[in-house]
């Protein structure tokens, strides 16, 4: 597992970049993209809709993933989150 080494968050394992794409389809790739990852593992995801913020914190809530929001401004988003353990 790789950390950076200024402010020892994890690094994700894969970045999603969604911009332009509407909701749902950045919750979809982030979907996609957990499933074939291991637990703890994190993903970047980044869009441009903002109903993405809605959606991905509540599918982070209901399935027990980790979300961080990193940038929120400028109509762009970007999430960090770590799949749960199983």
């Amino acid at each position: 597992m790789s950390f950076d080494p200024i402010t020892r968050q994890k690094l994700p394992q894969r970045i999603l970049d969604a911009t332009g794409l509407a909701c749902p389809l950045p919750l979809l790739k982030l979907k996609q993209a957990l499933h074939g990852m291991a637990a703890d593992e994190a993903v970047m995801l980044i869009a441009s809709d903002a109903n993405s913020l809605t959606d991905i914190k509540r599918f982070c809530e209901i399935a027990g993933h980790h979300l961080e929001i990193i940038n929120q401004e400028n109509q762009r988003l970007e999430f960090l989150i770590y799949k749960k353990n199983s």
